[in-house]
């Protein structure tokens, strides 16, 4: 779930692997291995993802379906839909 909301985050926002690769600091084909599925990303390098895209990890990990969490100002949670809402 998680390999498929970061492409799904990375392809609609139009991000490269190597854009991923610079905030993570990892070679860009680690970021495509993780995306293949040949690799495992690393806890660290999700809550990195997250912090720097401003992204729940409940997103990530699929227990909710909307992946805009933070406004702009308090960086407070403003909308929290489950999945199946």
């Amino acid at each position: 779930m998680i390999i498929n909301r970061l492409r799904e985050y990375r392809e609609i926002h139009d991000i490269k692997q190597k854009d991923i690769a610079k905030v993570l600091k990892v070679h860009y084909s680690t970021v495509s291995g993780w995306e293949n599925g040949n690799d495992t990303m690393p806890l660290r390098r999700i809550i990195a993802f997250a912090n720097h895209y401003k992204l729940s990890l409940d997103y990530l990990f699929g227990i909710i379906s909307n992946c805009f969490l933070f406004s702009s100002d308090k960086m407070a949670p403003t909308h929290f839909p489950y999945v199946g809402e």
